[in-house]
């Protein structure tokens, strides 16, 4: 959440505007913010707590006025770092322009699903480096280099960045250990928004639901995924105690009805799901999640129900098994 921006050893971490009217976290941000937090750099999540704090209605799509009152408030954090998926692309490069124009000295730092695929394009419109994969540690490091006014950029893994006007892409990052995850933090965003009344995170069911990232990666293949670049394709489960210390906050603490699993495909590990259903049922939530097609059992099905599970989502990317093939889905 946005505050009154005094101190110049802040890291700005910023959601693009067109994501502010969505009830879903930029758990990515947040838990982002945890880990730089946690290594002593101070920290604020721009979100849609931006718009109350400068007398703008969220329901009222100024995007060119908010982008401007953006930028002049961004000018004054040393370090920028805006995440950016392909919708917010052409509005994340404009701000990245805009903030290198009235602030050169600024270090803008782009990373996200996009960046990490397309480093190229954002690094020709005047971003200073690119995160690739996950951010954690690569942020952290990068800020690390940065405020000691270093000059290792190409010893460092997982960036891109320009050297002598020619792009540079580092090697890739190694991913987090589990127990590495950090859990996202709450405080640094507008959680009366995401928690307000939607049908937006269980689709068609209205309540007030909050996103748990309980596993990061994906051990499938299909082309159209950027998974395996952003999280990998071997999974990593966080620990069944983290996990319902966070689901309990939310209950507790911001009134979460209803849990949204994030995992990329939630039905992988039996275990998993049973670790799952034991909190849910702990904790008497209603809650849903990502499955795929040959991923499932009737006994599964039974035990999530039992525990509250209300919704399943299943990729159905073709009615047809030749594009099926094609993109590498692994079903007919």
């Amino acid at each position: 959440m946005a505050q009154k921006n005094n101190n110049n050893n802040k890291i700005a971490l910023v959601l693009p505007p067109g994501l502010w009217a969505t009830n879903r976290f930029p758990l990515g941000l947040m838990s982002i913010s945890s880990y730089l937090t946690q290594h002593g750099y101070a920290n604020d999540i721009v979100d849609s707590a931006f718009l109350a704090e400068h007398g703008l209605d969220k329901r009222i799509n100024l995007p060119e006025t908010v982008e401007n009152l953006l930028v002049d408030y961004l000018k004054n954090y040393p370090i920028v770092g805006i995440t950016c998926m392909i919708m917010n692309q052409d509005s994340v490069i404009r701000m990245t322009k805009e903030i290198k124009k009235v602030s050169p000295d600024t270090v803008v730092i782009l990373g996200g699903a996009q960046p990490t695929l397309f480093p190229d394009i954002f690094l020709e419109n005047k971003a200073d480096f690119v995160v690739r994969g996950e951010g954690e540690q690569t942020l952290l490091e990068l800020t690390r280099t940065i405020f000691n006014k270093e000059n290792h950029f190409g010893q460092l893994k997982g960036i891109s960045f320009k050297k002598n006007r020619r792009i540079k892409h580092n090697a890739a990052r190694e991913f987090l250990k589990p127990e590495e995850i950090p859990s996202p933090d709450f405080k640094k965003v507008n959680m009366p928004h995401y928690l307000m009344l939607s049908e937006s995170i269980i689709r068609g069911v209205p309540l007030k639901a909050a996103m748990v990232m309980a596993s990061r990666g994906c051990p499938y293949a299909c082309v159209y995924c950027a998974n395996e670049r952003l999280t990998g394709r071997r999974v990593r489960y966080r620990n069944k105690e983290s996990i319902f210390r966070e689901i309990k906050l939310l209950k507790e603490k911001y009134g979460a009805e209803g849990i949204w699993l994030a995992d990329d495909t939630l039905t992988v590990n039996k275990k998993h799901v049973a670790n799952i259903c034991s909190i849910m049922k702990e904790l008497n939530m209603v809650w849903g999640g990502q499955a795929r097609v040959d991923a499932i059992s009737e006994q599964m099905v039974k035990q999530m129900k039992e525990s509250g599970c209300v919704q399943l989502d299943f990729g159905v990317e073709s009615g047809t098994d030749r594009i099926l093939e094609m993109i590498n889905k692994g079903t007919t």
